[in-house]
């Protein structure tokens, strides 16, 4: 390889010596150019983002989310560095952009992946800086400002090619300049020099050099010659101190090999103990004798909310880390379970401590701390922590669900047990209401009598609207909306209510009786009883008033109705209001949530207030309550008003029903004191009476004269062969025979399904006897008419 001359090396250090000036100049200049474009383009976006952040509040909040997307539109025709504006609610929705209609997705991953304010992202091949501001501190949400990097780097760019030019024209000129006084003051010498060594060299160091000068090289010369002289008294030295010095190097080689193998073999295990580290998924983090933390893993990072290392190691672990309780009130380090194993060496572990990250939040934790020893001497420890926030969460989700499925089970069994009670109760009140028709029809002038008869009529009619609540209860009867008078229907609830409270509760009631509204008389009653059952809980303790009204009010604007949102239109307003204990703000909002109850454990399923929202709604209406501690509570339910004059059946007045002409009328129940309660009553009517306790034997007598029978009633549930089996069997006979199928509940047949299968009458115990009469001869009667 051929040598390089001195002249050749002075030109190449010039030449990088300039290459590297020009370089580190240019980058100077580029990242200081650079930051202060970017600085200012930063700034301004973080100064539009403040404005419009603040300028966006008001249509936040009215829900003017047109007016804000125009409002980001105007802003960003006016900018043009400006690449974007989109705003977002604190669950992360854009509300309003600037996209038009359609919203990269890729971008809002893009700055949505931490909650850092400011990304550098690449949008369509353009730089862009998004810069992110809270909205009133977040509570509406969030703007991202979009600064376009585009311009600033084609100026850098024009500036960039500028600066190079002119800094590679000075520092050429520069370095031609100075190679000229470099060769007029050393290379001309040293050559001359060098003409002289290699004479020298031929004719041995004897001869000595010629000094032509009295500067540095001349001096060069000088020493030159000395040398010369000295060498030839040192070369015997040199020979004896090579040898040993050979000897002396072996020693050293090996030593330094061992070393640079142990070296290497401490790095390895190092770099292996920081990969194990690292790959935890734990954090993990080591704590000096003076509580300074000595080394942390990726993990413990990641879950503190630092960048790096730097930021933890050194620092006071209990002053950063785990310095307040799960009460949120500090104590001091000697309290703390991870100094305490500083004390006694023994290994702790914890469940129910908080951790606080970098930014002041803290974070349930699940942590073991391990005593660090050497020669016999704690000298530090060890934590290892889990961030347990999803556990815990999981778990209160447990118990919730736990608890809801608890409740749920609660009411299927009561549903259960009240549809069971309800079929046994129907049977008992069909023979009370049918002997007592029977006895009122026999009582003739005993005015006294017929009376008692009369109130036992009444009981068992409330007794009959009781089950029906119970069905309804149990979700074993049919919801039927129709013109309701809701003033009857309150005051019948108030009397059942008056004998279930304590006399220290005064009911105070003013209704309406021209309220009319289509609803479904059980679901109504229910809602009444509901609300007064809640009052009643509420003034339990200390006695009060429950004040029950009924009205009428027309709305003509919606801001009437507190918010609630109700249309315009006419309603019956039913108020029910209490003297007793009062909601704070906080239960109010939850009160009509299912499930939730102030009442003690086991004493409410959490369930009425909620039904109630459900019926009022489900009839087109609204619910509204007005409540302060120790105020007491006002519930008022709006229910639409029916539009136009509405009939409503007298329930007073007594139809004559008409007398049988000898027909046979087919009866089977298998309640015993039913069929004789109802042969006994047709029988007076003037009708012939087959009674059966099951359809077996029914269908079977039917079919030795299928020709006899008028009509047949037959109850749902018997043993055997049921009502609507029975049904069709007989129909298959005599497909013109008119059916009455009577059932305290069913879940295998309704109204509409048993006119389907051809029945003529669906009716639910228990049946008045006058009702059945009816029936009997209007059915009766109508199949003579079609014959």
């Amino acid at each position: 390889m051929r040598t390089l001359s001195l002249r050749t090396k002075i030109i190449y250090r010039l030449a990088i010596m300039s290459l590297c000036s020009m370089s580190v100049l240019l980058v100077i200049m580029h990242r200081y150019v650079s930051h202060s474009f970017h600085s200012d383009l930063i700034n301004r976006g973080r100064f539009l983002a403040h404005t419009i952040g603040d300028q966006s509040a008001t249509p936040i909040l009215t829900q003017k989310f047109l007016a804000l997307g125009l409002m980001l539109a105007d802003a960003k025709g006016v900018n043009k560095d400006l690449a974007y504006l989109f705003i977002t609610d604190r669950t992360g929705h854009v509300i309003a952009h600037t996209f038009g209609d359609a919203f990269p997705t890729d971008l809002k991953k893009a700055t949505h992946s931490d909650k850092k304010s400011l990304h550098r992202i690449n949008m369509d091949g353009h730089d862009i800086s998004d810069i992110t501001s809270p909205i009133l501190s977040g509570t509406l949400g969030t703007i991202h400002v979009g600064m376009s990097e585009d311009r600033i780097n084609s100026e850098l760019k024009k500036l960039f090619y500028i600066a190079a030019t002119v800094i590679i024209v000075f520092f050429l000129t520069a370095a031609w300049l100075l190679w000229l006084s470099l060769e007029r003051i050393i290379i001309r010498p040293i050559k001359n020099l060098e003409h002289t060594f290699h004479k020298a060299q031929e004719t041995g160091l004897d001869e000595a050099v010629t000094v032509t000068s009295d500067d540095e090289i001349g001096q060069l010369g000088h020493s030159f010659n000395q040398m010369a002289e000295h060498l030839s008294v040192v070369d015997l030295q040199r020979t004896n101190v090579i040898a040993e010095l050979n000897e002396s190097n072996q020693a050293l080689v090996q030593m330094i090999s061992e070393r640079e193998q142990a070296e290497a073999r401490l790095a390895e295990s190092e770099e292996k103990l920081r990969l194990i580290l690292d790959s935890a998924g734990e954090g993990i983090f080591g704590i000096d004798a003076q509580g300074c933390c000595t080394f942390c893993n990726l993990a413990s990072l990641r879950l503190l909310g630092y960048d790096n290392a730097q930021q933890l190691i050194g620092k006071d672990v209990h002053k950063h880390v785990h310095h307040s309780s799960q009460s949120g009130s500090s104590y001091p380090d000697k309290d703390c379970r991870i100094y305490k194993t500083f004390l006694d060496g023994e290994r702790v572990h914890a469940d129910d401590e908080l951790f606080w990250k970098a930014d002041r939040t803290s974070f349930p934790v699940e942590y073991w701390s391990y005593p660090q020893i050497k020669d016999g001497k704690i000298i530090g420890t060890v934590v290892t922590f889990v961030d347990i926030s999803q556990r815990k969460q999981a778990e209160e989700e447990n118990k919730k669900l736990q608890h809801m499925l608890l409740q749920s089970q609660k009411l299927d069994a009561m549903g259960t047990l009240a549809g069971g009670i309800a079929h046994d109760f129907n049977n008992i009140l069909a023979v009370i209401c049918g002997y007592t028709e029977i006895a009122r029809k026999r009582c003739g002038d005993n005015v006294k009598l017929a009376d008692n008869l009369q109130q036992i009529m009444i009981a068992s009619d409330r007794a009959r609207e009781l089950v029906k609540q119970i069905l309804t209860f149990s979700r074993k009867s049919e919801i039927c909306q129709q013109p309701l008078q809701l003033s009857p229907l309150i005051k019948e609830t108030l009397k059942l209510i008056r004998s279930s409270i304590p006399a220290t509760i005064e009911i105070r009631q003013q209704l309406d009786v021209d309220a009319v509204a289509l609803a479904d008389p059980t679901q109504i009653h229910q809602v009444v009883m509901n609300l007064c059952a809640n009052a009643y809980h509420a003034m339990a303790e200390h006695g009060g008033i429950l004040a029950v009204s009924l009205k009428k009010s027309q709305f003509r604007d919606a801001l009437q109705t507190l918010g609630q949102g109700i249309p315009q239109g006419d309603y019956a307003v039913i108020e029910v209001s209490d003297t007793g204990c009062g909601m704070d703000e906080e239960t109010r909002q939850k009160i009509f949530e299912p499930y939730f109850s102030t009442k003690g454990k086991g004493k409410g399923s959490g369930l009425g207030l909620a039904v109630v929202h459900g019926i009022v709604k489900s009839h087109g209406g609204k619910i509204t309550v007005y409540s302060e501690p120790g105020a007491g509570s006002t519930f008022r339910v709006y229910l639409p008003l029916v539009a136009g004059p509405v009939k409503i059946e007298p329930t007073g007045n007594e139809k004559m029903v008409g007398a049988g002409n000898g027909e046979l009328i087919v009866f089977v129940d298998d309640e015993q004191q039913i069929r004789e309660m109802a042969g006994e009553f047709l029988t007076e009517q003037g009708y012939m009476v087959e009674l059966y306790s099951d359809g077996v034997h029914a269908l079977a007598g039917i079919r030795d004269n299928p020709s006899s029978c008028s009509l047949l009633v037959t109850d749902m549930a018997m043993p055997g062969m049921s009502g609507k089996d029975l049904a069709h069997e007989v129909l298959l006979l005599r497909p013109d025979l008119p059916i009455i199928l009577c059932t305290g509940y069913s879940e295998l047949i309704n109204g509409e399904s048993a006119k389907d299968a051809g029945i003529r009458e669906y009716l639910q115990k228990p049946v008045p006897m006058k009702i059945l009469c009816e029936k009997i001869r209007w059915l009766l009667d109508e199949t003579a008419v079609q014959v």
